[in-house]
């Protein structure tokens, strides 16, 4: 099994561990033990798949989840997808005079 990020890729770090107990001469002559360190993964679903996250990933999820969440509350509850017949310009029909004069009757 990798020990990497499946999101960034993070992975071991190869360094040396230094024990500076007692100080004094001794401080100088400490013993560098080579060491790894591995990064914090934990097992997180994502989009119905489990992968192996490391602890800063899942952070970015989460807030971009969180971010995600309030824009689609800021958006109206009702909101009406324009079709092309909706953009369209009605013209008005043209009103037909009357061809009666005012004043006359029969």
């Amino acid at each position: 099994m990798a020990r990497k990020c499946d999101l960034c890729g993070k992975g071991r770090t190869v360094g040396k561990s230094r024990a500076h107990k007692y100080g004094g001469k001794w401080a100088m002559r400490a013993q560098e033990k080579p060491r790894l360190w591995n990064p914090n993964l934990q097992s997180y679903t994502l989009n119905g798949k489990k992968v192996k996250l490391c602890t800063r990933c899942i952070k970015k999820i989460k807030f971009e989840l969180k971010k995600a969440k309030k824009a689609a509350e800021a958006l109206p509850k009702e909101t009406k997808v324009l079709e092309k017949k909706d953009l369209a310009v009605k013209k008005d029909k043209p009103v037909k005079k009357s061809s009666k004069k005012a004043g006359k009757s029969k």
